[in-house]
């Protein structure tokens, strides 16, 4: 496989994989409101160029490198994700999980 091709592969794996963290996102905090209509584009946006970045610098790497770029760009989009999920009348996506950490932690 050429890297035209790896590269096609991996920004649609990644469209994917941003998709299903939205529709996770939604599932777990439903009350998004108008504002996914503009910042839900914007996530995308953010994330694709984050890995097309990506695809840039790790193209002449070697495989460990290019795992631990990969993984980190991963994490850096879920937050990006997380921190910019719109949130209607609830407390950010952010706050949410920490509660939960909180209450998790907490627990006897």
């Amino acid at each position: 496989m050429n890297n035209k091709t790896i590269n096609t592969f991996a920004i649609l794996a990644l469209i994917v994989l941003l998709t299903v963290e939205i529709k996770i996102f939604g599932n777990l905090f439903p009350w998004t409101g108008l504002k996914a209509i503009i910042v839900t584009p914007m996530i995308y946006g953010i994330c694709i160029s984050i890995s097309i970045l990506g695809i840039l610098i790790t193209k002449n790497n070697t495989y460990r490198i290019r795992i631990t770029a990969w993984i980190t760009i991963f994490l850096i989009n879920t937050i990006i994700a997380a921190i910019m999920y719109p949130q209607e009348f609830r407390p950010p996506v952010i706050k949410q999980i920490k509660y939960t950490f909180d209450v998790v932690n907490g627990f006897e």
